[in-house]
């Protein structure tokens, strides 16, 4: 009985091990479509990707392996599916495959004048069984155009990112970083970081990562994650960025009184010269006072009431010209104008007519904006000036950058 039982045993044993054997996973890696990238760096990328997941246990088809055992030509029937995911999966089945990765190198130029390169990786993991997407990974990088290792930092990433897909976690990474709610970036992707500062499974590989918050210098860091049975440790620490503001003071600042830019005052010494001159030799003056302080919309003014004065005039007596020809009740040779002199004197009234109104609409137009202009300059419209200074007098001390509200300068309404 004893026997039988140890018999059973290692059956079972045995079946669940060929079952394992059976549901071993088979990775097809399609080659990556190259966008803007030449043909043999996607080649050598996705070799470095089939690589990466090889090295980790797992069973990996590449574009070579399936035109081998299938026939198939895997670039083909992928541009074939367009992405299709019922298409895809079929392509899977036939090639009893239980993943299937595919995706695009992309890069384009950052700037010209420095000559960097973005390189874009885009990634995704198709699960055959269960005919979903189960994954897309979009990491970016930026390499110099004359950089020596620029093509092996994008062969690292992409050998991270395939291994992320394609295999299973192979280490641990705790990561503390201060302060704790800064933002951490794998290779331009968000990485959330667990709130308890607990370890989490992790790939092996390089990967560069920045870690960035409000107020604090960012840093950029390259680290190279290997297997291993004990958990890695990173720890990052922020510097504070010293000139760095918290937005713009509700009330004045006086000048000089923080002694460390550390807490924020964001004043340039061009402003400090300037407001400590009109602060030390003007004087505040009223709203009264500096109406009469500038001519030019005072001549404005009065050039306008001088046009609305003419016009209303000239129309005036075109209008008597007129009346009195219309008086005339009949026509009496050698006593009342002849037509066509009437028509003349009425084509002469209209004329000055039409004159009269114009400039009256002009004198109109020049008589308010002159009051605009003389509002502007007295303050009506809560604007305050120093008496010497130019510009907006106050200085507001606030950040570098920072434009000054709506509504804070007055520049005038008319141009003259």
């Amino acid at each position: 009985m004893f026997r039988l039982c140890v018999l059973g045993v290692l059956t079972a044993g045995i079946l669940l091990l060929g079952l394992r054997r059976a549901e071993a996973a088979r990775v097809v890696l399609a080659p990556l479509d190259p966008h803007s990238v030449a043909f043999d760096t996607a080649r050598s990328v996705s070799s470095h990707m089939a690589k990466a997941i090889s090295s980790s246990g797992v069973d990996v088809w590449g574009e070579s392996d399936v035109a081998r055992a299938f026939r198939l030509d895997l670039r083909e029937h992928l541009r074939m599916c367009a992405g299709d995911v019922f298409c895809l999966t079929e392509l899977g089945t036939v090639l009893e495959a239980q993943r299937l990765i595919f995706g695009r190198l992309t890069s384009r130029p950052v700037s010209e004048r420095e000559g960097n390169i973005s390189y874009e990786l885009r990634l995704s993991a198709l699960d055959v069984r269960r005919a979903k997407i189960v994954e897309t990974l979009v990491w970016r990088i930026e390499v110099a155009r004359d950089q020596e290792d620029s093509e092996t930092r994008v062969e690292d990433m992409a050998a991270a990112a395939a291994r992320r897909l394609a295999c299973p976690p192979d280490l641990r990474v705790a990561f503390f970083v201060e302060p704790s709610d800064a933002v951490v970036r794998v290779y331009g992707e968000r990485f959330k970081l667990p709130p308890d500062g607990r370890d989490v499974p992790y790939w092996s590989g390089q990967y560069e990562m920045s870690f960035e918050r409000r107020g604090y210098v960012p840093q950029a860091l390259r680290l190279s994650f290997r297997r291993s049975g004990i958990v890695r440790r990173v720890e990052v620490l922020l510097e504070a960025d010293p000139l760095f503001t918290e937005g713009r003071p509700d009330k004045p600042v006086e000048l000089f009184s923080e002694t460390s830019r550390r807490s924020g005052s964001g004043v340039s010494s061009l402003d400090v010269a300037r407001a400590s001159s009109a602060g030390s030799s003007a004087t505040e003056t009223g709203g009264s006072e500096r109406l009469f302080r500038n001519p030019y919309p005072w001549a404005v003014a009065a050039a306008g009431v001088g046009m609305l004065t003419a016009g209303l005039v000239l129309r005036a007596n075109a209008q008597a010209d007129y009346n009195a020809l219309a008086e005339d009740v009949r026509f009496l040779p050698g006593v009342t104008p002849s037509a066509e002199a009437a028509r003349g004197v009425r084509s002469d009234a209209l004329s000055s007519a039409r004159t009269g109104t114009v400039l009256a609409l002009v004198g109109v137009a020049s008589v308010v904006g002159g009051l605009m202009w003389l509002a502007g300059d007295g303050g009506w419209f809560g604007t305050s000036h120093r008496e010497g200074s130019e510009g907006p007098p106050d200085v507001s001390l606030r950040p570098r950058g920072q434009r000054p509200r709506p509504g804070s300068e007055w520049g005038g309404i008319l141009s003259w």
